[in-house]
């Protein structure tokens, strides 16, 4: 199976993936998501990507945590289903 670029520059092979791990947390006026990719062996991180949103979202950015969960949700589709993962503008078009 070929590359998939899961976003910006960085692409992995979804051959070498074994396991997913998206783990919400919420703290002192924030929310942070973060997705581990691991290796076949379960064992071995190829990605780990984090972000963090204020709560409640700020007023000039309301879908700052629709923005977030898409970013998220579409690493783990693009490695499940073989593609390129989706930007939100294209995925907000269909």
């Amino acid at each position: 199976m070929p590359l998939v670029r899961v976003f910006g520059n960085t692409y992995l092979n979804p051959n070498n993936v074994g396991k997913l791990e998206l783990q919400p947390t919420f703290g002192e006026g924030k929310r942070t998501n973060v997705t581990t990719v691991y290796d076949v062996t379960g064992q071995n991180v190829l990605l780990r990507a984090e972000t963090t949103v204020a709560k409640p979202a700020p007023d000039n950015d309301l879908d700052a945590v629709a923005r977030d969960n898409h970013a998220h949700a579409e690493i783990i589709a693009a490695l499940i289903s073989g593609r390129d993962a989706l930007p939100l503008a294209s995925a907000t078009t269909k």
